[in-house]
C-alpha cells in the first residue's frame, strides 16, 4: 500500500532532518542493503566452516572424538547459516514482512523507515489507539 502524498511529505522532511542533523550516521545507515549485509554474513560464516573443518581434522589426527565433533558442528552450524543467507538472497526477501495473525511481524527485522511508517498509518486507521 503506497504513501499519501501527505505522508510522503512528512517522511521526507524527517529524513531531510535526520540528514541535516547527523549525516554521517544517516550516509552509513543509507549505505547498507540486504544483499550486501548477507554477502558479508557469507564471508564470516565460510571461514567458521572452515575452522570447523580443521577441528574436524585436528580431531581425527589426535584420535579425539570430541574434538572431531565440536569441529563437525561448528562446520554445520556455519553452513547451515551460509544456506539460508544463499535462499534469502536467491529469493529476494523485502526488508518488509508479512503481519502475523496478533499483528506482529514474522521474519526480518523492519527497517526504522518502515516501522515509522507503519505507526503513522495506525495512528490515521484509528484514532483512539
Amino acid at each position: 500500500m503506497p504513501l499519501s502524498e501527505h505522508e510522503q511529505r512528512l517522511l521526507d522532511q524527517i529524513e531531510r532532518q535526520l540528514y541535516a542533523e547527523d549525516p554521517k550516521f544517516a550516509s552509513a545507515v543509507r549505505a547498507h542493503d540486504l544483499k550486501s549485509h548477507l554477502s558479508r554474513r557469507i564471508k564470516r560464516y565460510s571461514a567458521l566452516v572452515v575452522l570447523g573443518l580443521a577441528g574436524l581434522l585436528a580431531g581425527v589426527w589426535v584420535h579425539n572424538v570430541i574434538l572431531g565433533v565440536a569441529g563437525f558442528l561448528v562446520m554445520l552450524a556455519g553452513s547451515l547459516v551460509i544456506v539460508r543467507s544463499l535462499q534469502r538472497i536467491s529469493r529476494g526477501d523485502s526488508a518488509m514482512p508479512k503481519p502475523g495473525k496478533a499483528g506482529k511481524v514474522k521474519g526480518p527485522k523492519q527497517s526504522l523507515r518502515e516501522r515509522a511508517e507503519e505507526r503513522f498509518r495506525r495512528r490515521f486507521d484509528d484514532p483512539d489507539a
